[in-house]
């Protein structure tokens, strides 16, 4: 009786890696063979550093384009427990520094890499290298959230919580993170240069 037991055990087990394998070549290889392959053909040994071909193309002419209007675009300025959109016609109720950040998702859509490089203060950027060039970017659900400002020897400073997701991710712009998920990013604005730009970026682990 307990031979028979051991031997069910043995098959159950052999059925579930079974099982196993083929929800894994059913439902994630073809998530990473069907376009969605690394950018500009590369392969990749994690399976999270897949991502969808490079289009150089405007947002506009894009085949995707139309299933990204139907994503939440909006931009959300959080603040303690309020949180309200930002659209063209009450963002005069806004602060510069919170409009800063139109300037930063405008320069990811279009493609920008010089536009997003003037977003970062001088000082930044003699210790961080140009950005390389990347594609126009799909980004929703987005918010930053205010933690703290501060005013000291004539300077303000902002320090802010940035997030979106990205649509369809070809990780020209960002690989620290794959297509609808997020990563938090730190940022530190100040106008200490007469206008403001970014004086510090830290992405969380």
């Amino acid at each position: 009786m307990k031979s028979g037991k051991k031997v069910f055990a043995i098959w159950a087990a052999v059925l579930a890696v079974v099982a196993a394998a083929a929800v894994f070549v059913g439902v994630i290889l073809p998530r990473t063979s069907d376009g969605s392959g690394g950018a500009n053909g590369e392969d990749h040994n994690n399976i999270y550093d897949w991502f969808y071909d490079a289009k150089w193309v405007p947002l506009e002419e894009r085949e995707d384009y139309e299933d990204y209007l139907d994503l939440d675009r909006f931009l959300y300025f959080k603040e303690g427990n309020v949180t309200r959109g930002i659209s063209d016609e009450n963002e005069h109720q806004f602060d510069e520094d919170t409009l800063f950040f139109k300037k930063y998702f405008a320069a990811l859509e279009a493609g920008d890499a010089a536009a997003y490089d003037a977003l970062f203060s001088d000082a930044y950027r003699a210790e961080h290298a140009k950005t390389p060039e990347f594609t126009p970017q799909m980004t929703y659900d987005r918010t930053v959230e205010r933690i703290s400002s501060d005013y000291f020897g004539g300077t303000s400073s902002y320090t802010y919580n940035l997030s979106y997701k990205f649509f369809h991710n070809d990780g020209t712009f960002r690989r620290d993170v794959y297509s609808d998920a997020e990563r938090t990013l730190y940022i530190v604005l100040d106008d200490s240069s007469g206008e403001i730009r970014i004086t510090e970026l830290k992405y969380y682990t």
